[in-house]
Order: C-alpha cells, then structure tokens, then sequence
C-alpha cells in the first residue's frame, strides 16, 4: 500500500535530538529518531519540496515540509 505523505515535520528536542515525523492523509503518522546529517540534507535538498515554514518554540525547533503539489 502507498500512503501519500501529507508533510513531513522535523523536531528538535532538548537533549539534543531530532525526530522526523511522517504525517500521512490517511493512516499513520510514522517517527524515526535521532536522524544521521546525512539523511536531514537529502530530505531538506530533495526537489520534490515545495515549501519549507520553520517554527521557533520556546524550547525547540520545528520544520513543516510539503511537498510539490
């Protein structure tokens, strides 16, 4: 079965961790955590990104990615 993906969100946490959150139309949301650099640059440098909106919390970093539509 092939879920589209809604967006994707990357979060930091306190302890100095990253999490990715695939959040699909339909289903489930999917999280891996503590992501290599490697994968944030493919994810972030991939051209089917359409729109990027970064949000500062107070104690943590939030990404929301969309894709092309």
């Amino acid at each position: 079965m092939n879920n589209k993906i809604h967006f994707i969100r990357i979060q930091t946490a306190a302890n100095q961790e990253v999490d990715v959150d695939f959040i699909p139309v339909i289903g489930k949301v999917r999280t891996h955590k503590s992501v290599s650099d490697d994968s944030l640059y493919r994810l972030l440098n991939n051209s089917m990104v359409g729109e990027i909106v970064p949000f500062k919390e107070h104690d943590r970093f939030l990404m929301e990615i969309f894709p092309r539509g």
